[in-house]
């Protein structure tokens, strides 16, 4: 699980000894399936966790294979599912990035969900035809 999204002691450590900014996001982890992604991405202003989190919440708004929650997701949530989670939406304290997270289940909403939807669409079917959405 992720820990931390920002101003992690040893992000400061870290920064002080090579004198540039860094991102460090730790993680702990016992799995087999499944993906956790910890971005950390630069804003352009100043902004709040809760505006963006509505940002991620308007964009993919009726998308039935992404969930966004407020909390970083856990892979032990997504594990057997088609779907993804995107959450953490940590603001650093210097409000100038946002660390946002995502867990997916590789075995499944990887290569062969999308496989799946693509080849629906090709052959005339519903985008979801097939996929268990749930």
């Amino acid at each position: 699980m992720p820990y931390s999204l920002t101003d992690h002691i040893h992000e400061h450590e870290i920064e002080a000894r090579l004198g540039v900014p860094v991102a460090f996001i730790p993680h702990v982890a016992v799995w087999f399936q499944g993906i956790h992604h910890t971005v950390s991405v630069p804003l352009a202003k100043e902004m709040t966790s809760r505006e963006i989190r509505n940002l991620y919440q308007d964009r993919y708004a009726g998308e039935k294979l992404i969930k966004v929650t407020g909390e970083a997701p856990l892979v032990k949530n997504i594990s057997g599912k088609q779907g993804v989670e995107v959450g953490g939406f940590g603001v650093h304290s210097s409000g100038k990035r946002v660390v946002v997270c995502a867990t997916i289940d590789n075995l499944l909403k990887g290569a062969a969900t999308q496989c799946l939807q693509n080849m629906n669409l090709a052959l005339g079917y519903g985008e979801y035809d097939g996929i268990p959405l749930g």
